[in-house]
């Protein structure tokens, strides 16, 4: 299984090569001092990349460890997501979905590529919504989370952060409050619809990481989203593409044993599995 993969010690030196399409910016001074989201690289519908660059921008920028050891990169699907399906809008499209929770009946507008609705992943306060509550049901996401370390404990802050460059929530944002208004996990959502979340190190995923964007075509090989405008990330040995390895998520691998989670978290090529439930706990063991 791809959860299974190892990786080997030498993942603290990946953040050392920056892409030229990036451009260098003076290091900020104190943790107060939030990069603006103007200042990172953002394609919209390629959250993939978008969240890779942004890791290593916030290396750049001296606001994340040089080597990108507090950040920790997050795919948020489930059983039944293949790639392919790049994301699936709410109410500004054609078609309606009924029954999204589990006893009452919201109708949900929903725009289908290729006639197969794939991963059904419900997230608020995103930018691409249309809707009052700004709810969007993605095929999949991707955020990144930097955690708490002796630097920015002693520059104030005292809570993990959530950088997501597709919500509309302050920019970053306490982990806790990201969960409360992104997943609201008080509603009760069909089990189609709970988010299983894989989380990889930083590190790790900068070195292995590839994409060539063909699940960006149509069967006719025409862009559903206008790509990127730099060339597609290649992994560190030379691989061009393992995106569906990230988003590919089966509920029963995810572990339930917190502990075995976080010592696996620091040598799984493709990180570990937990469910949506367990994310704040999961965090509260990582320092």
């Amino acid at each position: 299984m791809a959860e299974s993969s190892r990786v080997g010690d030498d993942h603290r030196a990946v953040v050392t090569a920056v892409p030229t399409l990036l451009s260098l910016a003076p290091s900020t001074s104190g943790w107060n001092s939030h990069p603006k989201f103007s200042s990172f690289t953002h394609t919209p519908f390629y959250c993939e990349e978008n969240v890779y660059l942004l890791c290593k921008k916030l290396c750049m920028l001296g606001v994340a460890d040089p080597t990108a050891l507090d950040l920790f990169v997050v795919f948020i699907s489930n059983d039944h997501k293949k790639v392919g399906l790049v994301c699936i809008f709410p109410r500004h499209a054609l078609t309606m979905y009924k029954g999204f929770h589990s006893n009452m009946s919201i109708d949900i507008a929903i725009k289908i590529q290729n006639d197969l609705l794939h991963a059904l992943i419900p997230l608020w306060n995103q930018k691409a919504s249309k809707s009052s509550d700004k709810l969007v049901i993605w095929d999949y996401h991707v955020i990144c989370i930097q955690i708490v370390n002796q630097k920015n404990a002693e520059e104030g802050r005292s809570s993990h952060l959530i950088w997501d460059l597709d919500s509309n929530l302050p920019f970053p944002l306490p982990l806790d409050q990201y969960v409360s208004e992104t997943f609201r996990l008080h509603l009760p959502l069909m089990s189609t619809y709970k988010r299983i979340l894989r989380v990889i190190h930083a590190p790790i995923f900068l070195q292995h990481f590839a994409s060539n964007r063909t699940h960006m075509r149509d069967p006719h090989g025409n862009w559903i989203a206008p790509p990127p405008n730099y060339e597609p990330i290649i992994a560190q040995d030379g691989s061009e593409n393992n995106l569906d390895e990230y988003v590919r998520i089966r509920a029963a691998d995810a572990m339930t044993d917190i502990n075995a989670l976080v010592d696996g978290l620091y040598s799984n090529k493709y990180g570990v599995l937990i469910s949506e439930a367990m994310l704040e706990a999961f965090f509260s063991l990582i320092h």
